[in-house]
């Protein structure tokens, strides 16, 4: 994330607008673009914020819990990052958000990965490649489907599946 990332996300947590509202970018990057700009208040501040509001909306918890798992592993706690998307996951399977779900379980990988722990890493990639197949599936327009799967994030996922 570059300097536009950190400008965007600096202009959010001033104006206390929400990314979840703005376009199609999320919390979790917010906080993730602070962190790499060396505003770890400004992130942390974030992340308090939307606790107060992730307690009665599950949508907004989704993100907190991202939130969370992005603070941990900042933090060098890759073990809590995981429990984190873990409980993430379970939420986004429960209220149904398969784009989140594909994500989440892409962003497990990478932390099983780093973890040495292989087995878990697979497993999860490869629950993140059938959620992806399944989303590209639902889109009827060719195109789009196309577009969709070249992202970098999705071909990533189905390369190592």
């Amino acid at each position: 994330m570059g300097g536009r990332a950190y400008a965007h996300a600096l202009r959010a947590h001033q104006n206390k607008t929400s990314l979840i509202v703005m376009e199609d970018l999320y919390l979790h990057y917010e906080v993730e673009a602070l962190l790499r700009a060396g505003d770890e208040r400004s992130a942390r501040e974030e992340v308090r914020q939307l606790s107060e509001r992730a307690q009665t909306n599950e949508r907004e918890r989704l993100v907190y819990l991202r939130s969370l798992a992005v603070l941990s592993e900042w933090g060098g706690d890759t073990q809590r990052a995981i429990e984190h998307l873990h409980e993430a996951h379970a939420l986004a399977q429960e209220i149904g958000l398969p784009k989140e779900i594909w994500q989440i379980q892409s962003r497990l990988d990478d932390l099983h990965e780093r973890r040495a722990e292989e087995a878990e890493a697979r497993q999860a990639f490869s629950l993140a490649a059938q959620t992806l197949r399944t989303l590209a599936q639902k889109i009827g327009d060719e195109e789009l489907r196309e577009g969709f799967l070249s992202a970098p994030q999705a071909r990533r996922v189905l390369e190592r599946s």
